[in-house]
């Protein structure tokens, strides 16, 4: 067997190895363009991206390939799927390079979200960091705050959004989304990789795996390590100090953990404020779309209408230097919580939806018109599209707002406290097309 043949083996197996482990989720398009550069690479051809927008995506020949960026966000995925999965028995791994259209199979260690050293992740922080950075946030520039909330809160705390937590006598909990990462030990115990694994989102699952695999119990280790969106810093800054201001003024500060350490418990008897991505909200997610009107869909970047069957996908990426128009969809909700207290719901599907969404949450502007279309319903949940060109934010745009079925959420609770919501969560929906 010649060199190339051997190189085209080798190849194979990966793919077939990447197909067999679930990393490529649940996306056909994904599955597609995969499928389309194995075939591509094992005949020793590199194709170009007109070539995967007439194949693969069943573009006309008369669509501006510059302007449309399906091929590139898909590529996009691939590659961080790709990054993503576990490398083969030799340490080897399927890559799709950057700025190329062509697999390759390479044994070079390169730092990905799993696999950086924790001196490399400028998103990784330990709890202590992390208090003292929620706490700096929180106490910044207070006396500037003290003066424009002066004038603006009546106007924000009092919108159905925010008035039930504003005048709740219960504690409130600030919980950010996080990703727990963990390290892998070599055979000669000096770290090896650090892994972000969506199936592991604390300490307990982790603890949990190592018991239902004993192997696991000596390479798994507990790294105390957090990974946070890169909208979270913009999002928190926005919504901390008027979540102090809900909570009693300048007085008292609101606690602050990360969903990772969050558990259910803590539901009873606080007001819950989750900040952070959909893909995040870790012990939220079940109670919360277990009831909605939306379910998510591939890897938690799209949302589905469960009446209409729209759906409502993300198909922003980090590729900043791209000067596309791209979408991202922010989601708001508020609700009861089993014992009277509230929880509210500040989200995107991606990170400008989540940094656009604190500013929608933190806004008398768009606050009123969801007034407006929600009335007195106890609990709705909101969804906003936000426009985005290259790293830049456009305002998000209202697409549909509706009553929140709450009756079965908390078995628990008493009647009054889940509210008049429609047995059917997208009956009576009001909507803004």
């Amino acid at each position: 067997m010649d060199q190339d043949q051997a190189a085209r083996s080798r190849l194979a197996q990966h793919a077939q190895r990447i197909r067999a482990s679930g990393a490529l989720g649940k996306s056909m398009q994904i599955d597609q363009l995969f499928d389309f550069l194995v075939e591509r690479a094992l005949e020793g051809n590199t194709p170009k991206e007109i070539e995967i927008a007439h194949t693969v995506f069943n573009k006309a020949s008369h669509v501006n390939i510059g302007l449309d960026a399906t091929v590139r966000v898909c590529a996009h995925r691939l590659r961080k799927k790709l990054e993503e999965a576990p490398a083969g028995e030799n340490g080897e791994r399927l890559l799709l390079p950057r700025g190329e259209y062509r697999l390759v199979v390479t044994s070079e260690e390169k730092p990905t979200p799993q696999e950086e050293a924790p001196s490399q992740r400028s998103f990784a922080l330990t709890p202590q960091v992390w208090l003292a950075l929620a706490l700096a946030i929180l106490t910044a520039n207070l006396a500037s705050w003290i003066w424009y909330h002066s004038i603006h809160r009546n106007a924000v705390l009092e919108t159905r959004f925010w008035r039930d937590l504003a005048n709740s006598g219960n504690p409130t909990l600030l919980v950010s989304g996080d990703h727990y990462v963990f390290g892998e030990r070599g055979s000669d115990g000096s770290l090896k990789r650090v892994i972000k694994d969506p199936s592991i989102r604390s300490r307990r699952d982790l603890d949990r795996r190592k018991m239902e695999n004993p192997q696991l119990e000596r390479s798994f280790v507990d790294l105390n390590l957090h990974d946070l969106p890169e909208g979270m810093m913009p999002a928190l800054t926005t919504i901390a100090p008027l979540v102090r201001q809900a909570v009693n003024g300048e007085a008292s500060a609101p606690d602050a953990l990360i969903m990772s350490r969050f558990t259910t418990d803590m539901l009873s008897g606080h007001n819950v404020i989750y900040l952070g991505l959909l893909s995040d909200l870790g012990d939220l997610r079940a109670p919360l779309f277990d009831n909605s009107g939306f379910m998510l869909a591939d890897g938690d970047k799209s949302l589905i209408d469960r009446t209409s069957r729209r759906r409502f996908e993300s198909d922003w990426s980090d590729l900043s230097e791209d000067r596309i128009m791209r979408r991202d969809y922010a989601y708001l909700a508020s609700l009861p919580g089993p014992s009277g207290n509230r929880i509210l719901v500040i989200a995107g599907t991606d990170d400008p939806a989540l940094v656009e969404a604190a500013k929608i949450a933190a806004g008398t502007t768009e606050l009123a018109k969801l007034d407006k279309i929600i009335g007195k319903t106890p609990a709705f949940e909101a969804l906003y599209e936000v426009r985005t060109f290259g790293p830049s934010n456009f305002a998000g745009r209202l697409l549909l707002a509706r009553p929140f079925r709450v009756d079965r959420m908390w078995p628990e609770s008493r009647p009054a406290q889940a509210g008049p919501g429609p047995q059917n969560p997208s009956a009576s929906t009001p909507r803004i097309n």
